[in-house]
Formats: structure tokens, C-alpha cells, sequence
């Protein structure tokens, strides 16, 4: 068994230092801090935080997923539209497509899903079908 105690040294140092009228602790051996775990309710918040980041994310994939797919009937019609044959599949699919989107609620996303709505509605309107 080990006893640690102050080295001589450190025992003069601290008591001349006493003599010359200056506080000074003593020298202490460094202890790691106690290990404190953290409790379970910050962990359960820590999850439930990334848990929502991902439904953010997963929410403005969706919205954009919605603008794409407009986008790319658009690009198909056009396509269609050089070749001069426009199905009535395309332009029904541009029909359920502006019945069934919602505008997202993200300021930007709505910017450029309202251009693509009115672009859409001007394309059926020039073909007789809105």
C-alpha cells in the first residue's frame, strides 16, 4: 500500500511562503471530475430534436419533389409540342397535377411553385383544356 503525502519540498515551499506573509494553497494532487452521466431525458430530447430535423428534411424533399414534377411535365408538353403532337394522357396528367398539388409553405419553394402553377395553367389554357 502506497501513502502519499506532500513531498518534503513542496512542505518547505508552502511554509516560506507562510513566513513571507503570502496566502498560497497547497499543492493538491489533480482528480479527474466525477463521471456523471447524462440523464436519460436529455438523451430522449437529443433524439427527438434529430428525429424533427429529419422530418424538415423530409417535408422540403417532398415540396420539391412536387415543383419537379411539375417541371418536368412542362419540359415533356414542350417536348411534345416541337414534335407537334401533344397526347391527351399529358395533358390530362398536367390536369390532375394542378388539381392535386399544394403549395408549400416554405417562402422560396412557394415563390417557384406558383411560377410553375401559372406556367402549367397557361399551357392548358393556350390548348383549350382549362
Amino acid at each position: 500500500m502506497k501513502i502519499s503525502a506532500p513531498s518534503p519540498i513542496t512542505r518547505i515551499l508552502e511554509l516560506s511562503a507562510l513566513a513571507k506573509g503570502r496566502d498560497k494553497e497547497p499543492v493538491q494532487e489533480q482528480q479527474p471530475p466525477p463521471h456523471n452521466p447524462a440523464p436519460a431525458t436529455t438523451s430522449f430530447a437529443a433524439l427527438i430534436a434529430v428525429s424533427q430535423i429529419e422530418d424538415d428534411r423530409e417535408r422540403r424533399r417532398k415540396m420539391a419533389s412536387e415543383c419537379d414534377e411539375g417541371l418536368e411535365l412542362l419540359d415533356s408538353l414542350r417536348k411534345e409540342l416541337d414534335m407537334g403532337n401533344v397526347p391527351a394522357e399529358r395533358l390530362n396528367a398536367m390536369l390532375d397535377w394542378l388539381q392535386r398539388a399544394t403549395p408549400p409553405n416554405n417562402g422560396f419553394l412557394a415563390a417557384i411553385f406558383e411560377q410553375i402553377v401559372l406556367r402549367v395553367s397557361v399551357e392548358l389554357a393556350k390548348l383549350g383544356k382549362l
